[in-house]
């Protein structure tokens, strides 16, 4: 199987979405590794492409992890949530990423994964009136919900049923002392959490925003 051609002439492409973008063939073999990726990582993008991205980014602790992924890509589903990474000096690195396939017919063709940091996406407020802070997870279903994702999109992005989303959102809600959507995303403004595009699946796999 010869690697992804399509991913090499747009990596500078791939900048412009502002997070580490890793596109890797069907075998799992590295093909695009853009600017951000090689600042979150360490590595550079010509030290790692057609290397297998297995034995580049997860950390030995989490090692299994991309087979789940793989097999699930396969399927031609998007996967979503947190894993331990590796950068090139072999420090630990939770990420939460998404990681959608490249599909010919039922076929899978290669995969695209965003990815940032856990801590970037932790500046939500840590509650209101003394209320409790927002879980991780919480901090995952409220960075998705004000990038204008759904509840069902959620679930299916975060492995859930959409009542344990709409069970979160409430709690979230409650937290920090709001309302609805919109006085989310003015808040993750206010405390400068970037939304737009950040785990956006409709940024990953092209379709376009929600209106």
């Amino acid at each position: 199987m010869p690697v992804l051609d399509f991913a090499l002439p747009v990596t500078p492409l791939l900048d412009l979405m502002k997070q580490a973008v890793i596109v890797t063939d069907a075998r799992g073999l590295i093909v695009s590794w853009n600017s951000f990726a090689e600042d979150l990582y360490g590595w550079r993008a010509d030290e790692v492409i057609r290397r297998p991205i297995a034995s580049v980014l997860p950390a030995p602790s989490d090692a299994s992890r991309t087979e789940i992924i793989f097999s699930i890509l396969r399927r031609g589903e998007s996967w979503g949530g947190q894993f331990t990474a590796r950068t090139r000096d072999g420090q630990e690195l939770e990420v939460f990423a998404i990681v959608a396939p490249v599909m010919d017919g039922s076929k899978l063709q290669g995969a695209v994964g965003i990815s940032t940091p856990i801590p970037s996406i932790a500046p939500w407020p840590h509650g209101v009136d003394n209320r409790d802070t927002l879980t991780r997870r919480e901090i995952e279903i409220a960075t998705l919900t004000a990038s204008g994702e759904t509840s069902a999109e959620i679930a299916e992005l975060l492995r859930v049923s959409v009542r344990t989303v709409e069970s979160h959102r409430f709690n979230i809600y409650r937290k920090l002392g709001i309302r609805n959507r919109a006085e989310l995303v003015m808040l993750a403004f206010r405390h400068g959490v970037s939304v737009h595009n950040q785990f956006n699946r409709r940024a990953v796999s092209g379709l376009p925003p929600n209106k």
